[in-house]
């Protein structure tokens, strides 16, 4: 049986698929990112079974639903509503009108959520589900419902946004009053120890501008411990819980192969969680030392690709590493995390239907006594014979994205700088910016070459240490 998947999220056309094929039915799914990729899919092949999210881009579940009653040629098709964000009585009347066959909330256990499957499907070859006819309202009274719908989670999220402000804005008084208050207690202690100051005045300005960097540090801090909980953690805690509670409720009908894959999406969960936990760790860099010593870059790269794995995988992106990558002095845990937001970006901002590829190499540098601004480089290559003897490594990652326009190349490294839309390329913005701190707390320095449709190449800049013989190789 060929049932079509279609949600705006890979993490759930990813959980759903598993949880179909796992359980032992012999379906097949077909995933589509939104209406209109699944009205394509229709046109191309025949399905049993549909399977919607309802907010996406484009074309959501409640239109889909409707263009598909409306054609002869699919209004047998049964039709299931899965939405966490549509979760009103309303919200479910609307899309029974539309003419689905169930409307099921998330989140929903695995095996409750199989067994209305099997329902719809068994009332369906049955014929207790009747090709469902046009819906009876006119277009005007379904888009007089579907936009009450619409203004109805707009009004909640505004109220939403302002409880937020308006807990924002007293947080904003009562450290502005804490202030004003340390201020005031600041001002009797230098009346007080007047002589004090006076004779101390170089450490009273030292003392002000460590507290400023610390104040800007710590609020560095709290913004990025939100953006990773926020957009990191709870995509994460939902691909844990719905793998491990697969394996363990659906484990004896999964099959050696099915466990395995279950098994490894722990795994990654597990290994996407200590990523953060180094994201959470490296955004208090401004106040730890960082321990620079000679590392192998090429441990570092295959590091970056490793936890990138499920990334690269889902994307069928062509890495292509080319050795030898010369040993540097750095932090591991820092390069590692530099060159996985590089390979991530190449990963992310790419053109809809076109194959990520990513090309990781290396050159050595010499700096002249002169300018350490003019660089003379020497290209590693394959084949080449000795590794020419110099001052820097250059790592460079190379990208067939949608590149970046000129006036743009620096305001990247900017925190919270944003080029493209959330919906279009989502992140938190913080990404490069980490980059360029990271690099200067070891030592180094970072750049792209960028044009407009043409790929990026961003590099990284390290001191080298002795280099050694390394072979090449491609992923």
């Amino acid at each position: 049986m060929k049932i079509l998947s279609v949600d705006d999220k890979v993490e759930n056309l990813y959980l759903l698929e598993s949880m179909l094929k796992g359980a032992g039915c012999g379906y097949e799914v077909i995933s589509a990112h939104n209406g209109v990729e699944a009205l394509q899919q229709l046109d191309k092949d025949k399905f049993a079974l549909i399977i919607s999210d309802i907010l996406m881009p484009q074309m959501d579940g409640f239109e889909l639903c409707h263009r598909v009653k409306q054609r002869d040629d699919l209004r047998s098709i049964p039709f299931i509503f899965y939405t966490a964000t549509y979760t009103d009585k309303k919200d479910e009347e609307l899309g029974l009108r539309l003419g689905a066959s169930r409307f099921i909330i998330k989140p929903l256990e695995p095996e409750q959520f199989l067994a209305v499957l099997r329902q719809v499907i068994e009332e369906y070859e049955s014929g207790r589900i009747a090709p469902a006819p046009p819906p009876a309202e006119t277009e005007e009274v379904l888009l007089n419902a579907y936009n009450r719908t619409l203004v109805q989670k707009l009004d909640r999220k505004v109220q939403q946004l302002e409880q937020v402000s308006q807990q924002l804005q007293a947080a904003l008084e009562q450290k502005e009053r804490e202030l004003v208050e340390r201020k005031r207690a600041e001002e009797a202690l230098r009346q007080a120890r007047d002589e004090l100051v006076r004779a101390n005045v170089d450490l009273e300005r030292q003392v002000e501008k460590r507290t400023a960097q610390l104040v800007e540090a710590n609020a560095n801090l709290q913004t990025f411990t939100y953006n990773a909980a926020h957009d990191l953690r709870s995509p994460l805690r939902a691909i844990r819980t719905f793998s491990t509670l697969a394996m363990d409720d659906c484990g004896e009908n999964l099959g050696p192969d099915g466990r395995s894959l279950l098994e490894r999406v722990v795994g990654s969960a597990e290994q996407m969680q200590r990523l953060l936990n180094d994201l959470l760790e490296y955004s208090k860099m401004s106040q730890a030392e960082l321990k620079l010593e000679p590392m192998e870059l090429r441990k570092a790269v295959a590091e970056a690709l490793a936890l990138l794995d499920e990334d690269i995988r889902s994307k069928n992106a062509l890495i292509t590493v080319t050795q030898p990558l010369p040993d540097v002095v750095g932090h591991f845990a820092t390069v590692v995390l530099l060159v996985t937001n590089f390979i991530s970006n190449g990963l992310k901002f790419i053109t809809s239907g076109v194959r990520p590829q990513i090309l990781i190499w290396a050159e050595s540098m010499n700096l002249p006594s002169e300018s350490t601004e003019a660089l003379e480089r020497q290209s590693f290559r394959p084949g080449d014979g000795a590794t020419p003897q110099s001052a820097v490594v250059r790592l460079w990652v190379e990208d067939n994205g949608i590149g970046i326009a000129q006036e743009n190349l620096q305001r990247i490294f900017g925190a919270f700088e944003r080029l493209h839309s959330k919906q279009a390329y989502p992140g938190t913005g913080l990404g490069l910016a980490i980059v360029r701190k990271g690099a200067d707390r070891i030592g180094g320095r970072v750049g792209v070459e960028s044009e407009p449709g043409k790929g990026s190449r961003f590099w990284l800049e390290l001191t080298k240490t002795e280099s050694r013989e390394q072979t090449s190789d491609g992923i």
